[in-house]
């Protein structure tokens, strides 16, 4: 397999059209721009680097409740402020929203472990029985639990099963309209590999509001399209769960968009024909 085109783009989302989000946008690509022309050829795109601010918060629209069960039926809905949070300010948050959201049916203590980087959740007041429910993408991270779990009170406390992560997610992913040649594979919740869509995973590996720098020149992770052309390129940015991310901001990338040859072009090459003799034959 070798490369006998390459074309490169230079994308900045504040060009995108105005109805459209910095984080979820549609480019417009000439049919003219790059297109394969016998079937041995392949297009193949690589994401060479890209510029995104961390203006998204750890905690967002998408992962910041759960379900307080109190008896047998009665559920209240406990959703967490918006944004980046210590462990020391959570709590106290935590102590207010579960006061107020369990309508003063019982009072709270929410104390924060720091060897452990455990929260303890406390109540007092008559109930029943007390269980704290999260879903397949709801808060848990954030409070040291697993999701799709239900938790229960024992002698009206319950504490963390695993360490408090406030950072929330740790890497972000570019996801495309296209359809991948060779199915990548992705891991999803309910633990079965399904086909992914996915044009780049970029770690998180900066503070809140610095940029995340990507680069990629060596091409080690690149998408083979079905299509012979491209004349639409649309770019999501989501989690790990393909819940949109909204950035707040402007971010770009750089994509490296190439025709490959197969591997039956490639033996022409080692039976001694040179790359003159074959572009003849093509003719």
């Amino acid at each position: 397999m070798f490369v006998s085109q390459s074309r490169y783009a230079y994308i900045d989302s504040q060009d995108r059209k105005v109805s459209q989000e910095s984080y979820n946008f549609t480019v417009n690509i000439p049919k003219s721009f790059i297109e394969t022309t016998r079937q041995e050829q392949k297009i193949r795109i690589t994401l060479l680097d890209a510029i995104i601010p961390r203006n998204f918060w750890a905690i967002n629209s998408t992962n910041r409740t759960f379900t307080v069960r109190i008896g047998a039926i009665t559920d209240y809905t406990i959703s967490l402020p918006l944004g980046f949070w210590n462990v020391n300010s959570l709590a106290t948050q935590l102590k207010a929203l579960l006061d107020a959201g369990t309508s003063g049916t019982l009072t709270w203590t929410v104390t924060y472990d720091t060897n452990k980087n455990y929260y303890t959740f406390a109540y007092t007041g008559t109930a029943f029985s007390v269980q704290f429910i999260f879903s397949s993408n709801d808060c848990a991270d954030f409070l040291g639990f697993a999701n799709s779990t239900t938790y229960t009170f024992a002698g009206g406390a319950l504490t963390s099963v695993k360490g408090v992560n406030l950072q929330g997610e740790n890497a972000i992913y570019l996801r495309t309209n296209l359809t991948n040649e060779v199915p990548n594979l992705e891991y999803g919740n309910n633990g079965v590999f399904t086909v992914s869509n996915i044009l780049a995973r970029i770690p998180i590996a900066v503070a809140p509001f610095a940029n995340i720098i990507y680069q990629d020149y060596s091409n080690t992770y690149s998408l083979i399209c079905e299509q012979n052309y491209i004349d639409q390129l649309s770019i999501r940015i989501t989690d790990r769960f393909q819940n949109l991310i909204d950035l707040q901001t402007e971010w770009s990338f750089s994509l490296k968009i190439e025709i490959i040859e197969t591997d039956d072009q490639e033996r022409n090459i080692t039976n001694g024909k040179n790359i003159t003799e074959i572009l003849r034959d093509w003719e």
